[in-house]
């Protein structure tokens, strides 16, 4: 039996969003308290690649038919609205927040003063396409606005991969991606980091659809299971850093696959870390500012203070802001009409569902 299982993607978001609180949250030596788990405080910022190639991976299964006969201006600007939808809200929010209430620029001395240039910038989601080399604002946005970028070419990149094939374009662009990190330090003031968002995003388009055609196979299960070990272990040796990070993009693209064609996989798909997935986007979007803010007013704090503080606000922003926000735009959008329900993840590939298990998994795909 083929299964698709939702969960486990949105678990996998999960955990990629803490490996980058556990970055930020390691500064002032605060992981050397840590032992051998201090390599956990060490991802170098890789969470994001894995937002980039997951992002695009569900967006074919979700959007990929929509373009791949035609560019269909009315269904561009459906999926951009849907997209919008699922970003700007939150975008919005820490971006005022950090502006004009709690101005990011006074909370710690190495920031850069926000100008109205950037202010604007970040208004209109393209602060990472060579407007600055700095991080302006809330800083975590940089990658939304990436993000966007890819939204904006998904219609035109549907096409293509369908009309020249996924294979030779996902190794192109995995090429680039590759190539891409050697060309710092200025990655943002060049744009480069929005060039590397596309390109993984493409590849991750690209892997759900050689994925899609693979037959059904134990390996799928045995290859979930054992390939994020296998990433722990190369981040705890760090003298084969370099390769790793070689490596790392392809190890996720197998990751992704195997967890979407492995069926339920209990580390990803328990309710903590399926909840963990759902907050995972405020959670990324807050956490630098709760950081900050809290160490500006009590200090550095024991780990099991400052996680629980950044994850109440998280849920906060997500519950209060990022959902009812989505709905409410995605129905003006729809003509005042309740939202239409989406091609599930389990479609094509799960025993049937109830009702219930339906509407959950609508929710955490949207």
């Amino acid at each position: 039996m083929r299964a698709a299982h939702i969960q486990n993607l949105t678990g996998l978001r999960g955990f990629a969003a803490l490996s980058v609180l556990l970055l930020h949250i390691r500064y002032g030596d605060l992981a050397n308290a840590y032992g051998h788990f201090a390599f956990l405080f060490k991802t170098r910022g890789l969470g994001v690649d894995v937002f980039f190639i997951l992002s695009g991976f569900i967006l074919a299964y979700v959007h990929g038919k929509d373009f791949e006969n035609t560019l269909r201006p009315k269904e561009a600007i459906k999926f951009w609205v849907a997209r919008l939808a699922r970003i700007y809200p939150v975008h919005l929010f820490m971006l005022v927040l950090t502006a004009f209430i709690l101005p990011m620029h006074r909370l710690y001395e190495w920031s850069p003063v926000d100008t109205a240039l950037t202010f604007y910038a970040n208004l209109f989601l393209f602060h990472s396409w060579g407007v600055t080399s700095d991080l302006t604002f809330n800083q975590p946005s940089w990658s939304i606005s990436c993000e966007w970028a890819a939204y904006l070419t998904f219609p035109f990149i549907a096409y293509l991969t369908r009309k020249w094939g996924k294979i030779p374009f996902a190794l192109l662009l995995i090429g680039l991606a590759l190539y891409a990190p050697y060309l710092q330090p200025n990655m943002l003031a060049n744009g480069i980091w929005t060039i590397k968002c596309i390109t993984y995003f493409v590849a991750g388009y690209c892997a759900y659809q050689v994925c899609h055609d693979l037959p059904d196979s134990r390996l799928w299960r045995i290859t979930a299971m054992a390939i994020a070990p296998l990433i722990l272990l190369m981040f705890w040796m760090t003298s084969i850093q370099y390769y790793f990070d070689l490596a790392f993009p392809f190890l996720v693209i197998v990751m992704i696959a195997s967890l979407f064609r492995a069926g339920p996989i209990w580390g990803y798909s328990n309710p903590v870390s399926v909840y963990l997935g759902k907050i995972s986007f405020s959670l990324y979007m807050c956490h630098i500012m709760v950081l900050f803010v809290e160490r500006k007013l009590f200090g550095m704090m024991d780990l099991k203070y400052e996680i629980p503080i950044i994850l109440a606000f998280s849920m906060f922003l997500y519950h209060c802001i990022e959902e009812p926000a989505r709905k409410v735009i995605r129905m003006v959008a729809e003509g005042g009409h309740r939202e239409r329900p989406q091609k599930n993840f389990t479609d094509n590939y799960a025993m049937p569902v109830t009702e219930p298990e339906q509407q959950k998994e609508h929710k955490a795909l949207a």
